[in-house]
């Protein structure tokens, strides 16, 4: 009996000890995936994001909207180096909009726009409807920094 009780625990342990080899190989990686790096020797990174809203405000068509109102936001994005940007716009509307990315060949900056339409009633002023909104990007990779914000501010009568 003894004979089979030691098979029986060889086969155990060497069942475990496969077990335990094939369950480390197999578990994910708890590294950091490297960032890019610069010849110089720091991360490639952007450096800033700035949004303007260049023109004025637009007639935009929203439907049941008493007071349709739009823009366009003109944003640059600047980085130190060859990068992949994903980026996403936020308004104080808080519609989801889907992220975006630039792909950077080298250190510069690239420009980014947006029709920016303001949905709803807005507030009712003693002259009519109004709304006052708020716009901003958020650059999500290769770091996270966010823009200046934009206030956009409407009346309809």
């Amino acid at each position: 009996m003894s004979g089979l009780l030691r098979s029986v625990t060889k086969l155990l342990v060497v069942s475990l000890a496969v077990l335990l080899a094939v369950s480390v190989a197999a578990a994910p990686s708890t590294k950091p995936t490297p960032r890019p790096v610069l010849s110089g020797g720091g991360p490639v990174k952007v450096t800033a994001v700035k949004l303007t809203l260049p023109g004025g405000m637009l007639s935009v068509d929203l439907g049941t909207s008493p007071c349709p109102m739009g823009a366009y936001a003109s944003g640059v994005i600047m980085t130190n180096g060859p990068a992949t940007v994903k980026y996403a716009w936020i308004d104080s509307q808080g519609i989801k909009r889907p992220q975006q990315t630039l792909k950077f060949e080298r250190a510069g900056s690239q420009d980014v726009t947006l029709k920016w339409a303001l949905a709803g009633w807005g507030k009712l002023y003693p002259h009519g409807w109004g709304m006052t909104e708020r716009l901003q990007l958020k650059v999500l990779s290769p770091n996270i920094i966010f823009s200046n914000k934009v206030t956009m501010t409407g009346r309809c009568s």
